[in-house]
């Protein structure tokens, strides 16, 4: 849902707190620009969604390119939207997922520019959730 203030001319937007109705496909991108602090799904045929965060963690601000609570938040957003869960109605969190995948999600939400556009496919995302050494 989009708000728009016709006074001021503000826009606010509701970010979702759920999985998305269908697993993304891995033609889909995860796409994000500085100040934003919201990243978005491009999907195949054109639309573009809003990358839901996880409703269990109270952060939402998503941010990348160093170490800190924004790019945790984004890779808790990643492994929520877009990593397989076996049971979609008790989806595993961040810290729920293996060592090696958890280090694989902070490595790709802390690593490059914060100045700087983030994108990745989703099958890049989920390829590298999937090799990460046990």
């Amino acid at each position: 849902m989009v708000l728009h203030n016709p006074t001021t001319g503000a826009l606010a937007l509701e970010r979702p707190r759920a999985l998305p109705a269908a697993p993304y496909p891995d033609t889909a991108e995860i796409l994000a620009t500085p100040g934003n602090m919201i990243a978005f799904v491009l999907l195949p045929d054109g639309r573009c969604d809003i990358l839901p965060t996880d409703p269990r963690y109270t952060f939402t601000d998503i941010t990348w390119g160093y170490g800190g609570t924004g790019p945790d938040v984004f890779a808790q957003a990643l492994a929520f939207a877009a990593l397989a869960h076996p049971d979609p109605e008790r989806p595993l969190t961040l810290y729920d997922r293996t060592e090696p995948t958890r280090t694989a999600m902070l490595e790709i939400t802390e690593d490059g520019s914060q100045h700087d556009p983030f994108r990745i496919s989703v099958a890049t995302l989920r390829a590298r959730a999937a090799s990460a050494p046990s």
